[in-house]
């Protein structure tokens, strides 16, 4: 669990987005297997998670934009959970840690929506929560969708996008466990062994970074099969294999990768010179993703004009130019530069407030101030 101004933080932040109104978030319930006690592993809804922080069965929130308000809805436990599960924190307890000081019966949630002018809500997708929600706002299971809260969805959206240096730390904890399921595969896939062999080594790996997986494993050599979850297939001299998994760490935050493996431990020349392909395409895409040096750098790969725009007062004295040319230098890659400048050689045209040029013969200071001045925002709009 994150601190109690994390959570108090992204709410704040949701009353400030939505506007006005009542903000729904619902909790998931437990999910039988073969009868009621039985059930499936727990997981939270992932939107309750991140405004409310409790890993609970049989939860839901509301935030109520105009007042302030917060609570959550749901049990506390009974003399019978305890004998089961032992002594747990209270339900008041765990909301304190989230910043939230008010909880209340689940009864209580249905008479709290009907006096509200405006709900909002996110589509659910458990059929349970179709159920509730259907009775408690009056909306047939097959508008819930189309009624959902579109200000709710895009303001959810733009918050969840946005990682905070917390976020990324449980992110890479995610992947390097993933990361370890991958080798593992990789390790133990022979000619002769049956898919579930591999895929009962990843899901133990997965378990031992203490989370779980982030999705059913896909390790098959039917890798032509989308969502192919049939493990029975023996593995033959020849054919390649693909793993599809990922871990969920203990903050439910997911690793996700996918990697195709040669049963005979080598690819063949042609296998090998598919996936040199693809491995091409993902890091140069990449590297797009990262900043105008390296979009310049894969647009000229590919054969794309490269122009630079350079603005007015983007200036930099000569003595700090050299350092920080060193240091663009200095990256083996261009998605490994901390620093947004494009080499001339990747260039094709410069435009600045003297039109457009070659780069070899554009001017190496700024029009409107004197001395020795250079260009230190080059291509920070490269094409």
């Amino acid at each position: 669990m994150f601190s109690v101004q994390t959570y108090t933080q992204r709410r704040n932040a949701l009353k400030k987005a939505v506007g006005s109104g009542l903000i729904l978030i619902m909790g998931n319930e437990e999910a039988p297997m073969n009868y009621h006690d039985n059930t499936y592993r727990y997981r939270q809804d992932s939107n309750f998670l991140y405004f409310f922080g409790i890993s609970l069965a049989g939860l839901s929130a509301i935030i109520d934009v105009d007042s302030g308000e917060e609570i959550i809805f749901g049990h506390e436990f009974t003399m019978d959970d305890i004998i089961w599960v032992g002594p747990q924190p209270t339900l008041a307890e765990q909301a304190r840690m989230v910043g939230v000081y008010r909880t209340e019966e689940p009864s209580k949630l249905p008479e709290r929506l009907k006096k509200a002018p405006r709900v909002h809500f996110t589509p659910p997708y458990r059929y349970d929560n179709m159920i509730r929600m259907s009775e408690w706002l009056g909306i047939s299971t097959a508008e819930l969708k189309e009624k959902s809260s579109v200000e709710l969805i895009k303001s959810i959206v733009a918050l969840r996008s946005i990682k905070t240096e917390e976020e990324i730390v449980q992110m890479e904890d995610a992947v390097n466990i993933t990361r370890e399921m991958h080798i593992t595969a990789m390790q133990l896939t022979a000619a002769g062994k049956k898919e579930y062999e591999i895929a009962a080594a990843i899901h133990a790996k997965a378990r031992e970074g203490g989370g779980d997986l982030a999705y059913p494993i896909i390790f098959s050599v039917n890798g032509q099969t989308l969502h192919n979850h049939y493990h029975g297939n023996t593995m033959t001299e020849g054919r390649l294999v693909i793993n599809d998994s990922g871990a969920e760490n203990m903050m439910f935050y997911a690793g996700d990768i996918t990697h195709t493996i040669p049963v005979s431990k080598r690819f063949t020349e042609k296998q090998k010179e598919i996936y040199n392909l693809v491995l091409k395409m993902e890091t140069e895409s990449i590297a797009a993703l990262s900043g105008s040096h390296a979009a310049a750098a894969v647009a000229k790969s590919a054969g794309k004009q490269v122009w630079a725009a350079a603005g007015v007062g983007r200036v930099l004295p000569g003595r700090l130019w050299d350092t920080y040319a060193g240091r663009l230098t200095e990256a083996s890659d261009a998605w490994d530069s901390e620093l947004e400048l494009v080499p001339l050689s990747l260039v094709d045209s410069v435009i600045g407030p003297w039109g457009a040029m070659a780069p070899e013969v554009a001017p190496d200071h700024c029009p409107d101030r004197p001395g020795p001045q250079r260009i230190g925002g080059l291509g920070q709009r490269a094409k």
